[in-house]
């Protein structure tokens, strides 16, 4: 029986005649004073003894607390109650500040169209028996699970509604068998049948949610938005799966009818077949149920398929409908699946085509998933047109070939070759040459090199992309003769030492750009991550590196680097990013500059030095030259002291050049003072320069024809990022 809290006392050092402390029932917050409590000792049914317990008690070794409680005859609480694994089944009143502790103790006094709340967590209290119209809603499948499952027993002649919502209900045993009505409905649910009832007019009803298996022993049984992922056996009654997903296989007994609405079949075994000792079940599908399994089955089936299936089902009319699973029938459903697609599922290398010579030819647009790690045995992949070659997860599915020489590539292909998910292993993994398939291209997702000691040659792609891939102790991955685009998103390239990792030869033409983005790159010692050929053909600033990140005691990039016009490396570590900009300065200056006419400005004389981080800029005296590849517009700066030579007062000055001509926008001017004192000038301007113009600075005097001298000098010139 459950209790409220009437009281709580704490004596402290009650050897030493104790302190006693009284709190009562409004003063008392269960949640802060009961949250850890253990060790529940009763006396005389009133009160409780905490030995262990948090909140405002705080006790020591030698301090005893008392609860006094009051039992509680109907602690329901508006219809609903809740459940958490930080509850207490003693001290409870079913509210969410006060759950209970375990299911089954809110379950015993639901006494009516009780909704159980069950917060999240993992319950493993022994298998709960429900016999009442309930509502059980957890916090998510993936949040709520409850081991042992549940035995529900429908009450005789009672109409009885069990829902479960947002759970995982482990398996639900449901014995409808005595009730002339009745509802079980899963809504959003984890779950295991075990129906074992026969009366027809008991509906289980699953909405969305994922069934991991069981047994349907009878009834009228829908799913709707369902996930079926381990076999399901009927054994009598009818299960009518609707928009739906199948992973697995359906037994169908003699007495039973499947019977599939606009679903997904999808597994590598049969998905429908008799049970043991059974020839004849009942499977009734509609139009567009698609396909996508292996084979149908072997066992004779009686088949019902609606009369305007022929869309669908190409067979003779005659056989409309309930015809015996027959040779027609087996190729019709075989040609109609593989209009829908063509699935090869690989566990060993039994399942792809028989070697000729060493070699398994994959069909053209044809798919194999493979499932396990699987051996060639010593045989290699020859790929047809369009032939897509995936894994469940690179982690677990992989291709290798024991026996095969380290020198033959394992896959080799001239059309598109599609890979996700899979993981290559061998000495020399690829040859993949599309010179004669103009439109071939290459798109790989998680696929993963390892232990390649030369990953091979790709070449003559329209477009090579790569996401979320990896070389790992693996390296030589050439691109050779013509491509689009070529590059990846997300990989790690973990090459082996004194190896190159990746190739871009003499002999590679890019007509687009090459561009690596947020990739790792690990070159070990003696080796290159990454070496690109000067004489390969890539357009300006199109081999592009985009926040790379480079580690290890090798190099990092060879042929062409960061301050080549063909690269283009930004937000990189590791390695110098590309960047335009230029500097000139000179200090202490003595060459004056000679003043032939008032007010005509002159480019300013002396010897100027260049930054040593200059990028894309050639230096001479006073000349910034621009030498990249792309117009840009470029931010331009220059500070100057200068100084009449006559020590009088005159107007001196001072603009930006490009090509000779000065920038009306860019003047500064100031007095000198007749004591010859230097003055500051300061000029600016946004200019855009093409390959080859260069920047100066000038100086006029606008008062007289006497000498000027500029002492101190310097220009800056940033990209504008425009």
């Amino acid at each position: 029986m459950p209790y409220d809290i009437v009281r709580l006392l704490k004596i402290e050092n009650p050897t030493d005649g104790g302190t006693q402390t009284d709190w009562g029932p409004t003063e008392i917050d269960p949640t802060e004073d009961f949250a850890t409590a253990k060790g529940y000792i009763f006396e005389d049914n009133q009160a409780i003894r905490l030995e262990q317990i948090s909140g405002r008690l705080n006790l020591t070794d030698q301090d005893i607390a008392y609860v006094e409680l009051r039992e509680i005859a109907n602690p329901k609480h508006d219809q609903t109650l809740y459940v958490s694994n930080s509850g207490n089944d003693l001290i409870v009143n079913g509210s969410i500040v006060r759950p209970y502790q375990t299911i089954a103790a809110a379950v015993a006094v639901a006494t009516g169209q009780y909704v159980i709340y069950i917060l999240p967590g993992v319950y493993t209290e022994p298998t709960i028996t429900l016999s009442n119209d309930l509502t059980l809603v957890g916090g998510g499948f993936g949040n709520t699970e409850i081991q042992n499952g549940f035995s529900y027993t429908a009450a005789a002649s009672e109409n009885t509604s069990l829902t479960f919502r947002d759970l995982n209900t482990g398996t639900i045993t449901f014995d409808g068998s005595a009730a002339s009505n009745g509802t079980l409905i899963l809504h959003d649910c984890t779950t295991v049948l075990d129906r074992t009832d026969t009366n027809v007019n008991v509906l289980m009803s699953i909405i969305g949610g994922i069934v991991g298996g069981g047994t349907v022993e009878g009834g009228t049984n829908t799913a709707n938005e369902t996930l079926f992922v381990s076999s399901v056996t009927l054994n009598d009654g009818l299960l009518v799966a609707e928009n739906s997903k199948v992973v697995a296989r359906f037994e169908i007994a003699d007495n039973a009818i499947l019977r599939t609405l606009d679903c997904s079949l999808f597994v590598a075994a049969e998905y429908v077949r008799g049970s043991v000792n059974t020839s004849t079940p009942t499977w009734q599908t509609d139009y567009p149920t698609l396909y996508f399994g292996d084979y149908i089955g072997t066992l004779t089936k009686t088949v019902l398929l609606p009369t305007d299936a022929a869309a669908l089902f190409p067979y003779d009319d005659t056989q409309v409908p309930g015809v015996e699973w027959g040779t027609n029938l087996q190729a019709a459903l075989d040609g109609a699946k593989q209009n829908f697609i063509n699935i090869t599922w690989v566990n060993s290398v039994s399942d792809l085509p028989a070697p000729v010579s060493g070699v398994i030819t994959l069909a053209a647009n044809a798919t194999y998933f493979f499932t396990a790690n699987v051996d060639l045995n010593g045989s290699r992949l020859v790929c047809g047109n369009n032939t897509t070659i995936l894994g469940a997860s690179s982690e677990n599915c992989s291709i290798f070939s024991t026996g095969l020489s380290a020198g033959t590539a394992l896959i080799t292909s001239v059309y598109s070759l599609p890979m996700r998910n899979i993981t290559i292993t061998h000495g020399t993994a690829l040859n993949l040459n599309a010179s004669g398939t103009p439109t071939a291209a290459i798109d790989w997702f998680g696929v993963n090199f390892t232990n390649c000691a030369i990953v091979g040659t790709i070449a003559n792609y329209s477009n090579f992309i790569m996401s979320d891939c990896a070389l790992l102790s693996s390296a030589n991955m050439t691109f050779d003769g013509t491509f689009g685009t070529l590059g990846g998103l997300q990989c790690l390239f973990s090459g082996i030492a004194a190896q190159t990792t990746m190739i871009y030869p003499a002999t590679l033409t890019v007509t687009r750009r090459i561009r690596w983005a947020y990739c790792s790159w690990v070159a070990f010692g003696g080796g290159t991550a990454l070496n690109v050929s000067a004489s390969a053909v890539i357009p300006t600033e199109s081999y592009i590196l985009d926040t790379c990140n480079f580690t290890g005691g090798g190099t990092y990039t060879d042929g062409v680097n960061y301050t080549s016009n063909t690269a283009f490396f930004s937000g990189c570590r590791g390695i110098s990013n590309s960047a335009q900009i230029g500097q000139m300065f000179f200090t202490n200056n003595a060459t004056q500059n000679p003043i032939a006419t008032t007010g005509v400005f002159e480019k300013i004389l002396g010897t100027t030095s260049s930054s040593a981080v200059n990028q894309k800029f050639t230096h001479t005296s006073n000349r910034l030259t621009y030498s990249g590849g792309l117009t840009r517009t470029f931010v331009v700066t220059a500070s100057t002291s200068a100084n009449s030579v006559v020590t009088n007062t005159v107007v001196i000055l001072v603009r930006l050049a490009k090509n000779g001509t000065t920038i009306t926008e860019s003047e500064s001017q100031a007095s000198t003072s007749a004591s010859g004192r230097n003055e500051n000038f300061y000029s600016q301007a946004i200019v855009e320069l093409a390959p080859g113009d260069f920047i100066e600075l000038f100086i006029a005097n606008a008062t007289n024809a006497n000498n000027l001298l500029a002492t101190e000098l310097n220009v800056l010139i940033v990209s504008a990022g425009l």
